[in-house]
Protein backbone atom coordinates (compact mmCIF):
# COMPACT_ATOMS: atom_id res chain seq x y z
CA UNK A 1 0.00 0.00 0.00
CA UNK A 2 1.26 3.47 -0.84
CA UNK A 3 2.02 6.26 1.59
CA UNK A 4 -0.22 9.26 0.98
CA UNK A 5 1.91 11.88 2.74
CA UNK A 6 2.85 15.42 1.70
CA UNK A 7 5.90 15.51 -0.56
CA UNK A 8 7.80 17.92 -2.78
CA UNK A 9 5.69 18.52 -5.86
CA UNK A 10 6.23 19.77 -9.38
CA UNK A 11 2.88 21.55 -9.40
CA UNK A 12 2.96 25.21 -8.42
CA UNK A 13 0.50 28.01 -9.09
CA UNK A 14 2.40 31.29 -8.49
CA UNK A 15 0.87 34.40 -6.99
CA UNK A 16 1.59 38.05 -7.78
CA UNK A 17 1.10 40.29 -4.71
CA UNK A 18 -2.04 42.44 -4.76
CA UNK A 19 -1.66 46.21 -4.93
CA UNK A 20 -3.89 49.29 -4.52
CA UNK A 21 -5.17 49.04 -8.10
CA UNK A 22 -6.35 45.48 -7.43
CA UNK A 23 -8.36 46.79 -4.48
CA UNK A 24 -10.06 49.38 -6.68
CA UNK A 25 -10.82 46.81 -9.38
CA UNK A 26 -12.21 44.35 -6.82
CA UNK A 27 -14.52 46.95 -5.30
CA UNK A 28 -16.13 47.36 -8.72
CA UNK A 29 -16.13 43.74 -9.92
CA UNK A 30 -17.51 41.99 -6.83
CA UNK A 31 -20.83 43.89 -6.91
CA UNK A 32 -21.13 43.05 -10.61
CA UNK A 33 -20.46 39.35 -9.97
CA UNK A 34 -22.95 39.16 -7.10
CA UNK A 35 -25.61 41.05 -9.05
CA UNK A 36 -25.28 38.69 -11.99
CA UNK A 37 -25.50 35.63 -9.74
CA UNK A 38 -28.58 37.07 -8.09
CA UNK A 39 -30.17 37.75 -11.48
CA UNK A 40 -29.90 34.08 -12.44
CA UNK A 41 -31.42 32.81 -9.19
CA UNK A 42 -35.12 33.54 -9.99
CA UNK A 43 -34.87 31.70 -13.33
CA UNK A 44 -33.20 28.66 -11.75
CA UNK A 45 -35.78 28.67 -8.95
CA UNK A 46 -38.67 28.88 -11.43
CA UNK A 47 -37.31 26.04 -13.55
CA UNK A 48 -36.67 23.92 -10.48
CA UNK A 49 -40.15 24.46 -9.08
CA UNK A 50 -42.24 24.05 -12.21
CA UNK A 51 -40.25 22.52 -15.05
CA UNK A 52 -36.85 20.89 -14.46
CA UNK A 53 -35.31 19.93 -11.09
CA UNK A 54 -32.38 22.20 -10.32
CA UNK A 55 -30.07 19.21 -10.03
CA UNK A 56 -30.61 18.57 -13.77
CA UNK A 57 -30.10 22.10 -15.12
CA UNK A 58 -26.49 21.55 -16.07
CA UNK A 59 -26.26 23.22 -19.46
CA UNK A 60 -27.82 26.43 -18.20
CA UNK A 61 -25.49 26.37 -15.19
CA UNK A 62 -22.48 26.15 -17.50
CA UNK A 63 -23.73 29.14 -19.49
CA UNK A 64 -24.36 31.14 -16.31
CA UNK A 65 -20.90 30.39 -14.92
CA UNK A 66 -19.16 31.27 -18.18
CA UNK A 67 -21.00 34.59 -18.44
CA UNK A 68 -20.30 35.25 -14.77
CA UNK A 69 -16.54 34.83 -15.03
CA UNK A 70 -16.40 36.77 -18.29
CA UNK A 71 -18.29 39.65 -16.69
CA UNK A 72 -15.43 40.15 -14.21
CA UNK A 73 -12.71 39.69 -16.82
CA UNK A 74 -11.79 36.07 -16.12
CA UNK A 75 -11.37 33.99 -19.27
CA UNK A 76 -11.41 30.21 -18.87
CA UNK A 77 -9.70 27.94 -21.38
CA UNK A 78 -10.31 24.20 -21.13
CA UNK A 79 -8.26 21.31 -22.45
CA UNK A 80 -9.20 17.64 -22.35
CA UNK A 81 -13.01 17.65 -22.49
CA UNK A 82 -12.76 14.82 -25.02
CA UNK A 83 -11.54 12.55 -22.19
CA UNK A 84 -15.16 12.00 -21.15
CA UNK A 85 -16.64 8.95 -22.87
CA UNK A 86 -20.43 9.05 -23.43
CA UNK A 87 -22.33 7.14 -20.76
CA UNK A 88 -19.29 6.66 -18.51
CA UNK A 89 -19.30 7.98 -14.95
CA UNK A 90 -16.11 9.38 -13.42
CA UNK A 91 -14.76 10.67 -10.15
CA UNK A 92 -13.05 13.96 -11.05
CA UNK A 93 -10.22 15.03 -8.73
CA UNK A 94 -9.82 18.82 -8.69
CA UNK A 95 -7.09 20.89 -7.12
CA UNK A 96 -8.46 23.51 -4.71
CA UNK A 97 -7.13 27.04 -5.16
CA UNK A 98 -9.86 29.67 -4.86
CA UNK A 99 -13.38 30.53 -3.78
CA UNK A 100 -14.01 30.90 -7.52
CA UNK A 101 -13.27 27.21 -8.14
CA UNK A 102 -16.95 26.33 -8.53
CA UNK A 103 -17.91 28.75 -11.37
CA UNK A 104 -14.68 27.90 -13.18
CA UNK A 105 -15.06 24.13 -12.87
CA UNK A 106 -18.77 24.02 -13.68
CA UNK A 107 -18.05 25.43 -17.14
CA UNK A 108 -15.01 23.17 -17.63
CA UNK A 109 -16.67 19.80 -17.00
CA UNK A 110 -18.90 18.83 -19.95
CA UNK A 111 -21.03 16.24 -18.10
CA UNK A 112 -23.41 16.01 -15.17
CA UNK A 113 -21.23 16.41 -12.08
CA UNK A 114 -21.90 17.14 -8.42
CA UNK A 115 -19.57 17.65 -5.47
CA UNK A 116 -19.50 17.63 -1.69
CA UNK A 117 -20.10 21.09 -0.24
CA UNK A 118 -19.55 22.21 3.33
CA UNK A 119 -22.87 22.51 5.14
CA UNK A 120 -22.07 26.13 5.98
CA UNK A 121 -22.05 27.03 2.28
CA UNK A 122 -25.82 26.66 2.26
CA UNK A 123 -26.08 29.69 4.52
CA UNK A 124 -24.20 32.00 2.12
CA UNK A 125 -26.68 34.44 0.52
CA UNK A 126 -27.52 33.62 -3.11
CA UNK A 127 -24.66 31.07 -3.47
CA UNK A 128 -26.25 28.84 -0.83
CA UNK A 129 -29.49 28.80 -2.80
CA UNK A 130 -27.65 27.50 -5.86
CA UNK A 131 -25.94 24.83 -3.74
CA UNK A 132 -29.33 23.53 -2.64
CA UNK A 133 -30.97 23.87 -6.07
CA UNK A 134 -28.22 22.02 -7.89
CA UNK A 135 -28.32 19.07 -5.51
CA UNK A 136 -24.79 19.36 -4.10
CA UNK A 137 -24.21 16.94 -1.22
CA UNK A 138 -23.56 18.49 2.21
CA UNK A 139 -20.68 17.48 4.47
CA UNK A 140 -19.66 18.81 7.86
CA UNK A 141 -16.59 18.19 9.96
CA UNK A 142 -17.44 15.94 12.90
CA UNK A 143 -20.93 15.05 11.59
CA UNK A 144 -20.44 11.37 10.82
CA UNK A 145 -24.10 10.65 10.10
CA UNK A 146 -24.38 13.46 7.54
CA UNK A 147 -21.06 12.61 5.91
CA UNK A 148 -21.92 8.92 5.57
CA UNK A 149 -25.29 9.78 4.05
CA UNK A 150 -23.66 12.10 1.50
CA UNK A 151 -21.01 9.49 0.68
CA UNK A 152 -23.81 7.01 0.02
CA UNK A 153 -25.54 9.60 -2.16
CA UNK A 154 -22.38 10.13 -4.21
CA UNK A 155 -21.96 6.37 -4.63
CA UNK A 156 -25.55 6.12 -5.84
CA UNK A 157 -24.94 8.89 -8.40
CA UNK A 158 -21.86 7.15 -9.76
CA UNK A 159 -23.61 3.80 -10.03
CA UNK A 160 -26.42 5.57 -11.90
CA UNK A 161 -23.90 6.81 -14.50
CA UNK A 162 -23.43 10.35 -13.17
CA UNK A 163 -20.00 11.81 -12.44
CA UNK A 164 -18.89 13.21 -9.11
CA UNK A 165 -16.19 15.77 -8.32
CA UNK A 166 -13.93 15.82 -5.26
CA UNK A 167 -11.31 18.18 -3.86
CA UNK A 168 -8.92 15.66 -2.29
CA UNK A 169 -6.85 18.37 -0.56
CA UNK A 170 -9.90 19.33 1.50
CA UNK A 171 -8.98 23.04 1.55
CA UNK A 172 -7.57 25.71 -0.72
CA UNK A 173 -3.81 25.70 -1.26
CA UNK A 174 -1.85 28.34 0.63
CA UNK A 175 1.40 28.11 -1.36
CA UNK A 176 0.30 27.04 -4.83
CA UNK A 177 1.33 23.41 -4.37
CA UNK A 178 -0.87 20.37 -3.97
CA UNK A 179 -1.55 19.61 -0.32
CA UNK A 180 -2.07 16.30 1.41
CA UNK A 181 -4.72 14.16 -0.29
CA UNK A 182 -7.56 12.71 1.76
CA UNK A 183 -8.64 9.20 0.70
CA UNK A 184 -12.45 9.53 0.58
CA UNK A 185 -12.80 10.38 -3.11
CA UNK A 186 -10.51 7.54 -4.14
CA UNK A 187 -12.35 5.03 -1.96
CA UNK A 188 -15.50 6.25 -3.68
CA UNK A 189 -14.05 5.61 -7.15
CA UNK A 190 -12.85 2.11 -6.23
CA UNK A 191 -16.17 1.17 -4.61
CA UNK A 192 -18.14 2.46 -7.61
CA UNK A 193 -15.67 0.89 -10.06
CA UNK A 194 -15.27 4.10 -12.09
CA UNK A 195 -12.14 5.84 -13.45
CA UNK A 196 -10.66 8.98 -11.89
CA UNK A 197 -9.99 12.01 -14.08
CA UNK A 198 -7.23 14.31 -12.76
CA UNK A 199 -8.20 17.97 -13.22
CA UNK A 200 -5.96 20.96 -12.61
CA UNK A 201 -6.79 24.66 -12.64
CA UNK A 202 -3.81 26.93 -13.26
CA UNK A 203 -3.78 30.71 -12.95
CA UNK A 204 -6.86 31.09 -10.77
CA UNK A 205 -4.84 31.42 -7.58
CA UNK A 206 -3.20 34.52 -9.03
CA UNK A 207 -6.63 36.03 -9.65
CA UNK A 208 -8.33 35.17 -6.35
CA UNK A 209 -6.24 33.15 -3.86
CA UNK A 210 -7.13 31.66 -0.48
CA UNK A 211 -7.58 34.13 2.38
CA UNK A 212 -7.90 37.05 -0.04
CA UNK A 213 -11.15 38.86 -0.86
CA UNK A 214 -9.73 40.78 -3.81
CA UNK A 215 -9.81 39.42 -7.35
CA UNK A 216 -8.28 40.58 -10.60
CA UNK A 217 -9.09 39.84 -14.25
CA UNK A 218 -6.97 37.37 -16.19
CA UNK A 219 -6.80 33.98 -17.86
CA UNK A 220 -7.40 30.58 -16.27
CA UNK A 221 -6.43 27.24 -17.77
CA UNK A 222 -8.29 24.05 -16.86
CA UNK A 223 -6.61 20.78 -17.88
CA UNK A 224 -8.49 17.47 -17.74
CA UNK A 225 -6.14 14.49 -17.78
CA UNK A 226 -6.36 10.91 -18.99
CA UNK A 227 -8.69 8.74 -16.88
CA UNK A 228 -6.96 6.58 -14.28
CA UNK A 229 -8.72 3.23 -14.21
CA UNK A 230 -9.74 1.43 -11.02
CA UNK A 231 -10.42 -2.02 -12.49
CA UNK A 232 -9.39 -4.74 -10.07
CA UNK A 233 -8.50 -2.34 -7.25
CA UNK A 234 -9.62 -2.88 -3.66
CA UNK A 235 -9.88 -0.48 -0.74
CA UNK A 236 -6.32 -1.52 0.19
CA UNK A 237 -5.19 0.24 -2.99
CA UNK A 238 -6.70 3.60 -2.04
CA UNK A 239 -3.40 5.32 -1.19
CA UNK A 240 -1.72 3.99 -4.31
CA UNK A 241 -4.57 5.34 -6.45
CA UNK A 242 -4.39 8.72 -4.67
CA UNK A 243 -0.66 8.95 -5.29
CA UNK A 244 -1.05 7.98 -8.95
CA UNK A 245 -3.70 10.65 -9.51
CA UNK A 246 -1.64 13.19 -7.61
CA UNK A 247 1.34 12.44 -9.81
CA UNK A 248 -0.78 12.99 -12.92
CA UNK A 249 -2.08 16.29 -11.53
CA UNK A 250 1.46 17.50 -10.90
CA UNK A 251 2.22 16.99 -14.59
CA UNK A 252 -0.89 18.64 -16.05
Amino acid sequence: MGNNEPREDIYQDPLTPFGPLDTVVSLSTWPLALAQMGAWLPLFTLLDRFFIPGKDIDRLARVACRLGTLSVGIRVQVQGQERFAPGQAYVIAFNHVSLLDTPVLVQAVPVYCRTFQEMGHRKIPVYGSFVRLMGQLPVQQGNRQLNEASYAGALEMLRAGKSFGVFPEGHRTRDGRLGRFYPGGFRLAIEAGVPVIPAVTRGLRNLCPAKEWRMRPGRVEDSLGEPVRTDGLTQDDTDDLANQVRGEMNLL
